[in-house]
């Protein structure tokens, strides 16, 4: 599972920013790409659920600009209790070196 998404958020989680807001939503957004309709959706849950237990965020568009974001509670859990990377891990993911096991 590529997880340099959530090295990312987890990095602006803890970066003294004061447009912090902006840039985790703007981040987020890249990552899951495109919204996909209400309609739609009902025709591709199942895949769009297998999709964000495999890391993936999938974005679902129910109207008037509102959005509501497909994650895994494992993934969810993880950004929200995990210690943010290292700087020896934001430089080895910058130069593309092999991933690091999350910590602990």
């Amino acid at each position: 599972m590529d997880a340099s998404w959530k090295m990312v958020i987890k990095g602006l989680k803890s970066a003294p920013l004061p447009d912090r807001e902006a840039l985790i939503s703007t981040a987020l957004l890249e990552v899951a790409g495109a919204p996909v309709s209400v309609r739609e959706v009902r025709k591709r849950l199942l895949l769009l659920s297998i999709s964000a237990i495999n890391g993936n965020l999938g974005l679902i568009s129910v109207g008037d600009g509102a959005l509501v974001c497909l994650i895994s509670f494992a993934d969810l859990v993880e950004l929200l209790s995990g210690p943010p990377p290292t700087l020896g891990e934001v430089m080895d993911r910058a130069r593309g070196g092999a991933a690091q096991p999350p910590r602990s």
